[in-house]
């Protein structure tokens, strides 16, 4: 697997397994991320006999492992699609390894900006919504005024 590979389900692994608040599901969310390794490590250390199906074998374990209760389910869903079509073609000769990799690279950047959007929008709505309950408390109107990556309220 690829440097831009690791990272991006590194880095949608870490939104995914972010937003935890409990122990309980913190301890769920650790052995599920421990379940994840284990089952990637198998997937690098099994003999395929197309890269497709070493693919599979990585998208199945997070499918497994990363999608289940993700606020981005999608994106990894997407991500895993991504890769399948990559190697796909690789196998049938489309595309050089040198593309794969751009389109792979390209492909995690996106899927975590993306990723990275949404925690962004998340964050401003609950700041908004903290600001309304707290003017609420006070008897007080309140106004937000805000964009994708900041808000205001008075």
């Amino acid at each position: 697997m690829n440097t831009s590979a690791k990272l991006a389900i590194t880095a949608i692994a870490m939104l995914s397994l972010g937003a935890c608040g409990v122990a309980r599901r913190a301890q769920e969310e650790k052995d599920r991320s421990a379940n994840l390794q284990s089952a990637l490590s198998n997937c690098e250390t099994a003999t395929f006999k197309t890269r497709l199906e070493r693919s599979r074998c990585i998208g199945n374990a997070e499918e497994a492992y990363l999608v289940p209760g993700s606020p981005v389910a999608d994106l990894i869903r997407v991500k895993i699609a991504t890769r399948n079509s990559i190697a796909e073609r690789l196998d049938m000769g489309k595309i050089t390894q040198a593309e794969a990799d751009l389109e792979t690279a390209k492909a995690a950047s996106e899927l975590v900006g993306e990723a990275k959007q949404r925690s962004a929008s998340s964050r401003i709505v609950q700041a908004q919504e903290n600001a309304a309950d707290a003017a609420a408390a006070r008897n007080k109107p309140v106004t937000c005024y805000g964009g994708p990556q900041f808000a205001s309220c008075f």
